[in-house]
Parts: structure tokens; sequence; C-alpha cells
């Protein structure tokens, strides 16, 4: 695969911050209270669903290392769908996600359906992304 470098305009990125917190330096039901209480009003915004993904990366497995290198400027390219794993997969979305420094952004498009079954594999997931209405670059850069 391909690594694919795009112009992005900064207004597309967001910044996202992750914390490591030990359940020694306080409880998973404080942390809890203290979304609920914040200013910014947290709430679920989805009801419970399985969130499922096929990743791609190089033969080197660059998208991988960089991201455990925690290398400033990143990619990682996923298939994700919320539904059943096995069976049909109605709205599958390819996904390129893009990392700089603190800010990320990603580029969505719709695949054709699919189903996932006993016979799935490599190449029908190949013909699945050639035959989905994406750009041919995108096209291009899923076939490295």
């Amino acid at each position: 695969m391909l690594y694919i470098s795009t112009k992005l305009d900064n207004e597309d990125f967001r910044y996202e911050r992750k914390f490591l917190i030990s359940d020694k330096d306080i409880s998973k039901d404080k942390i809890k209270m203290l979304i609920r209480i914040h200013p910014a009003c947290f709430s679920e915004l989805y009801s419970f669903r399985y969130v499922n993904n096929l990743y791609f990366d190089t033969h080197d497995y660059k998208n991988f290392h960089d991201n455990i290198e925690g290398v400033s400027d990143r990619q990682k390219v996923r298939i994700r769908w919320y539904e059943n794993f096995f069976g049909t997969v109605s709205n599958p979305i390819l996904e390129i996600k893009f990392k700089k420094s603190a800010a990320g952004t990603k580029k969505s498009f719709l695949l054709n359906p699919f189903t996932i079954d006993s016979k799935f594999n490599l190449k029908e997931l190949n013909n699945i992304i050639y035959c989905s209405e994406i750009s041919e670059n995108i096209k291009e850069l899923m076939k490295s």
C-alpha cells in the first residue's frame, strides 16, 4: 500500500487527546461522574453497537510501526461498519485517517455492500473496492 500524501486544509483537522489513567489513581465511577458534570455536557451519541474494522498496511507494516513509535505525521487506512461482523455489510466506509502531531482528520468513502462469510477473501475485497464509486487514485492506493 502506498503512503498517500494529500493537501488538507487546517480546518479539516480536530484535536484528540488520550489519557491513560490507572485504577489506583481514580475510580471508574469517579471518572464517569466527572464526565457527566463537565461543562461540555458529554453524553453518549449512539446506543450500544458493534464497531468492526478491517485495517490495511504496507508489506513492512509502516502504518503500524509509525503508530507504535509515535511518528507525528502518519496515516491509517481501514474499512469500518456498524453491524454484525459476519453476514451482509450494508454501509461499509473506507476511511483514510491522517495524523499531524496532535491533530487528526479523515477522509471517508462509501463502498458497495458486501458479505463476510467463509468464502470472503482478499480477492473479493479488492473487487469490492475496485467496483465501488471512489476515485481512481484511492483505488490505486488500495491496490498496492
